[in-house]
């Protein structure tokens, strides 16, 4: 699974948001908008029960909230771009997240999560994408520095 195949560019936002609560929230209601999921109020809470286990703030100004549930036949990602950051992220290194990607797949989907983890990450580390992706202008520009397309 290639993560150029699962990325949309209607799951792209420009955060207005400067808090993780409300920025993971936006994301959460972007995905329930954009994939009509059955069950939101169950991500909604799984994302925040993993938050509060460990911050998914990885360091280099990226957050990844990911987590795998019933009811997700293929999975989702939702990106958020908050240029000015995210202060209360709690990110290993102490840096505001500028980048957000959601993860969400399936419960059974354990090695489909563990690739696109490690795409992302492998993506992001590149060529110095991820200022490339902060200081794009549109989802459309984020859109294909994430796919090539």
């Amino acid at each position: 699974m290639n993560i150029c195949t699962i990325i949309k560019p209607n799951l792209i936002t420009f955060s207005k948001y400067t808090e993780k609560e409300k920025t993971l929230n936006e994301l959460i209601d972007l995905i329930n908008k954009e994939e009509k999921i059955k069950d939101i109020t169950s991500i909604r809470k799984k994302i925040f029960y993993r938050e509060g286990l460990m911050s998914t703030g990885i360091g280099l100004s990226i957050g990844i909230p990911h987590i795998r549930i019933a009811g997700i036949d293929k999975p989702i990602i939702a990106i958020a771009v908050q240029p000015n950051g995210i202060k209360d992220y709690e990110s290993i290194d102490n840096l505001p997240v500028k980048l957000i990607v959601m993860i969400i797949c399936g419960e059974k989907q354990h090695k489909t999560h563990i690739k696109i983890l490690s795409q992302i990450v492998s993506l992001l580390k590149k060529n110095d994408n991820i200022t490339k992706v902060i200081k794009s202008e549109n989802s459309s520009e984020v859109f294909k520095l994430f796919t090539g397309k």
